[in-house]
């Protein structure tokens, strides 16, 4: 049995569709309102360790419950990335790098999800991003060369090179 906790204002996200898809999988799945956990367990263990990355999508906010859902397939993973590892946990810092990340009006964040494919949920001091292993890799990249202080331009360039690496990958395995 796994324990993953939940912030009270996201309890109503656990609808009756995510329920049903916890169901469907053989979750059994235990709220405690007190502590506001939820206890989970399952006869599969993969299963239940992508429930465990579904529940800590759907139990920090922000993250659509379909692109949680995601998360139980096979091709999909999680990355939570804690920029308070990376800038010794100095605030300002934090601020300052989750502004370059989002960049004016979202949109380096949204040219990281369109390039790379994943969804970007920003939160506190994390960035959580949800896609296909190779995916979450490239935007981890993007990522932390934004943290290091890589002009957006170079950043762009090196999303750019490595989708092209990833597609013609793809076209390898299909030869």
């Amino acid at each position: 049995m796994q324990i993953v906790g939940i912030e009270k204002r996201n309890l109503k996200r656990f609808s009756t569709a995510v329920m049903t898809e916890f169901r469907k999988r053989g979750l059994k799945l235990e709220f405690n309102p007190k502590d506001l956990t939820v206890e989970f367990e399952s006869d599969d263990a993969f299963v239940e360790l992508k429930a465990k990355d579904v529940l800590t999508a759907l139990g920090i906010g922000g993250v659509n419950y379909r692109e949680a859902l995601r998360l139980f397939s096979e091709e999909y993973i999680l990355k939570i990335v804690d920029l308070s590892d990376i800038t010794n946990d100095r605030e300002r810092d934090i601020h300052r790098i989750m502004a370059r990340i989002i960049g004016t009006d979202g949109k380096t964040k949204l040219i990281i999800e369109q390039i790379t494919e994943v969804s970007m949920t920003i939160k506190d001091d994390k960035i959580y991003v949800i896609g296909t292993l190779e995916g979450v890799h490239l935007a981890s990249e993007a990522i932390e060369s934004i943290v290091r202080g890589a002009e957006h331009r170079k950043v762009y360039r090196l999303l750019e090179a490595g989708r092209r690496k990833i597609k013609e990958e793809k076209m390898k395995l299909w030869r």
